[in-house]
């Protein structure tokens, strides 16, 4: 069988400008994105689910999301919804990732579920949502020059919330506004420092003093996953990002505790939607087209 065929098989950036009015209609799942997400809402009554924590948007507010956070969006009224996001492969943008200058640290170098969320008083200060209406006018565009501004006003944005971020005074503008239960990030974050163990239910009952049976309810209510298939999809998220560096497959199922091959092959199947040898390849020619 195929595999799933990669978000960035023909484009390594992607911008939509989505627009629905009978929101109650709309099934949004729980799911990682391949890539790197900006997300600006435009208009609608909604919330984010990510890892665990709730942030309650309003127009113009911007998210910032790793291909390694786990998130939903949640409708709150049925009124018009309007957003843009920006998806990007983030090996496409390495090459400008140094030494001197950590590109991605606002992707890959924050607590998963924690600043997320950059209000719209600090888009509209730093008017970051005309970058947002700049690179989607150059996707839809045919000039030859597409791709290079769509580069262009990336790098730009992506340097402009670093700078944000890392201003004392909106960084802690930027910690506000997030809803997370206590009980349940300490277990997401035992979670995610232990990939390489084999996690029960038991080990989290006895360890956070808390009922298995009302660790998995309030755990499913908060997440969106149970316990076993949260663990599952960031041990396949952890396995997916050593393959992308080249990690033989025997030592990469080893390393995240699975007991043996087939139950790592059927666990990264369901979870990737296809086989850890089609994501080693798959990956192998992505990093060949950027190379180009």
């Amino acid at each position: 069988m195929a595999g799933k065929k990669n978000t960035f098989d023909e484009a390594n950036i992607i911008v939509r400008k989505n627009y629905t009015t009978r929101n109650s209609k709309v099934k949004h799942r729980i799911h990682t994105n391949d890539g790197h997400e900006l997300y600006l809402l435009l208009q609608g009554d909604i919330s984010f689910s990510i890892d665990g924590s709730i942030y309650k948007l309003v127009p113009y507010d911007m998210l910032v999301i790793s291909n390694k956070e786990i998130h939903k969006t949640i409708i709150n009224r049925d009124v018009p919804h309007e957003r843009i996001y920006i998806y990007f492969d983030p090996d496409y943008l390495a090459e400008f990732d140094n030494s001197s200058y950590d590109l991605l640290q606002m992707f890959e170098n924050r607590r998963h579920g924690f600043g997320n969320r950059i209000n719209a008083a600090l888009v509209k200060k730093y008017e970051l949502d005309s970058y947002f209406e700049d690179i989607y006018t150059w996707f839809r565009s045919n000039a030859p020059e597409k791709h290079i501004m769509m580069l262009s006003i990336l790098l730009q944005l992506i340097v402009k919330v670093n700078t944000i971020c890392n201003n004392s005074r909106e960084e802690e503008a930027i910690k506000e506004d997030v809803e997370y239960n206590d009980k349940i990030y300490q277990i997401i974050r035992y979670i995610s420092s232990n990939l390489d163990k084999k996690i029960s239910l038991e080990d989290l009952e006895t360890r956070f003093f808390i009922d298995k049976y009302y660790l998995c309810h309030l755990f499913k209510n908060i997440t969106g996953y149970t316990v076993v298939d949260y663990i599952n999809y960031k041990k396949v998220l952890s396995a997916k990002e050593q393959l992308k560096k080249g990690k033989p497959i025997s030592e990469v199922w080893t390393q995240f505790g699975f007991l043996n091959y087939s139950s790592f092959y059927r666990t990264f199947r369901k979870m990737a939607g296809m086989s850890p040898t089609e994501y080693s390849i798959a990956a192998r020619e992505r990093k060949d087209r950027t190379k180009k």
